[in-house]
């Protein structure tokens, strides 16, 4: 259906998510270095999280896809 942008629209994702990929793998070094691997389980916990809460605040932009309670 939208073969002229699907590339702009491929492009346009990894320009967001290489960065901040780099950004959270340059995090947990520093996080290692300073506290050990015992810090990994709960930067995990955090990730996915972070990761419900995106995913219900786009539900919410969205209401045709919104979960419904």
């Amino acid at each position: 259906i939208f073969r002229e942008v699907s590339g702009t629209a491929f492009s346009f994702a990894m320009l967001i998510a290489l960065p901040g990929n780099t950004i959270i793998n340059y995090s947990i070094g520093i996080l290692t270095e300073k506290f050990g691997m015992n810090v990994f389980p709960y930067v995990v916990l955090v990730e996915i999280v972070m990761m419900i809460f995106i995913f219900l605040l786009i539900g919410k932009a969205d209401k045709k896809t919104a979960i419904r309670y």
